[in-house]
């Protein structure tokens, strides 16, 4: 996958009047990451890869974040895979048994949160992915539960 690559997922998705179910790769979990999922539920993924769904930028819940005015830009999203190589923070939630992303924001001063299902089941088959389940902008300061939030080193 190439910037390029993405850059061409993003339109076309947002060409798209829905989610027509595409898939694309935004980037890998680190090692400290991958170690600290096994680690923490015994359990390896089958890959390391992690992958957006269209209907995060054109479904419902696309919808509900420009709403609720805390949707990606245009720039944010074509900008992913870039800011997630060079510039996250990653996180174990531990009630929902997801990774937690972080990002900067490249339009204000809130952050990017990304949320993971790592082995998510795709569709009949049960193709399992590492798949991005809610993307959106948060004020830095909410992010503060510790309790539920284990940050990985």
């Amino acid at each position: 996958m190439t910037q390029n690559q993405f850059e061409a997922f993003v339109e076309k998705s947002i060409g798209n009047a829905r989610s027509s179910g595409e898939y694309e790769l935004i980037g890998k979990m680190a090692q400290t990451e991958l170690a600290f999922w096994i680690s923490k539920y015994v359990e390896i993924p089958i890959s390391t890869d992690i992958v957006v769904e269209d209907r995060l930028l054109v479904g419902k819940k696309a919808e509900r974040h420009k709403t609720q005015g805390n949707a990606l830009s245009i720039e944010e999203w074509k900008s992913l895979p870039r800011i997630f190589a060079n510039d996250r923070t990653a996180y174990c939630d531990t009630d929902e048994n997801k990774l937690v992303y972080i990002l900067p924001s490249l339009v204000d001063d809130r952050t990017i949160k990304l949320v993971v299902e790592v082995g998510f089941k795709i569709g009949r088959k049960k193709n399992t992915l590492n798949v991005v389940r809610s993307a959106f902008k948060l004020n830095p300061q909410t992010f503060a539960d510790k309790r539920r939030f284990t940050r990985i080193k």
